[in-house]
């Protein structure tokens, strides 16, 4: 597989994205950062895969937990452009660990979609061709939505307890394959500067192979601290089940999201 390929199915892998008064209405801004911020961040996935065959002779059953973790440093914003620059660093990332401590860098506008610029990689040296192809394709817009979808990235809409702000994730797999992920965020209360909200889950998938069909749920919480613009937490329990000819597969998957903003001087 080519490094192009590899770095970007990473990014796949982790899709497969922070004190005022209280209130009943939230005018949601969508964005990511804010300059001279730092944000950590840290997503444990837990996956159980049980195997049923279909004359119920023998059961297979699998465990497995990824880790990732990354740090965001933005800087200071410049008055003539209203630019900041920003790194992304990998700190562990369990599913390739030789993108361990690999950085992006670029630069940014306040609650904009950055643009990158230059990308290394310690454990690998990337000639100037497979830099700037890795540097092209992460500022298409699609692939910066899988890049940044652990920063749980919403659209702009002024909602009120009760309302609902929907997110469709798709992803267009080889050989016409299909899978689409809707997340609803169900506005439930504003306190103490901070969002909450129920959060569902629901999974579709076409044209798998070997005559596979499946679909999968979740649900969870999340909480968004308003003057930061971003998910303190997400955390989503779910369940998908695929069918086949000869049994079928269950995967219980567990998602805890956690991001930590502070002011980086």
């Amino acid at each position: 597989m080519k490094l192009q390929q590899k770095f970007f199915t990473a990014i796949l892998l982790l899709c497969s994205a922070f004190s005022f008064a209280q209130t009943d209405s939230l005018d949601f801004k969508d964005g990511l950062f804010l300059p001279g911020k730092k944000y950590t961040m840290e997503g444990i996935t837990t996956l159980m895969i049980t195997k049923v065959y279909s004359n119920n002779a023998q059961t297979d059953s699998t465990k497995k937990e990824t880790v990732l973790q990354m740090v965001i440093t933005s800087g200071k914003i410049s008055q003539k452009d209203s630019l900041f620059p920003i790194s992304m660093k990998y700190l562990r990332f369990d599913e390739l660990p030789f993108l361990q401590n690999a950085e992006i860098k670029g630069y940014c506008k306040p609650l904009k979609m950055p643009v990158f610029t230059e990308i290394s990689i310690p454990s690998i040296k990337l000639n100037q061709e497979q830099s700037n192809d890795l540097i092209n394709k992460m500022n298409d817009p699609h692939e910066m939505l899988n890049l940044l979808n652990n920063m749980q990235i919403l659209p702009s809409k002024k909602i009120k307890i009760g309302d609902t702000i929907s997110v469709v994730h798709p992803t267009n797999f080889p050989a016409g394959r299909y899978s689409k992920v809707v997340t609803d965020y169900v506005l439930r209360e504003i306190k103490d500067g901070k969002a909450y909200f129920n959060v569902t889950r629901t999974q579709t998938t076409e044209n798998l192979p070997n005559n596979i069909t499946g679909e999968g749920t979740g649900s969870g919480k999340a909480v968004y601290d308003i003057a930061n613009h971003a998910f303190l937490s997400v955390n989503i329990d779910g369940e998908a089940i695929y069918t086949y000819t000869d049994g079928m597969i269950k995967m219980h998957v567990t998602v805890s999201q956690t991001t930590v903003v502070e002011d980086d001087p």
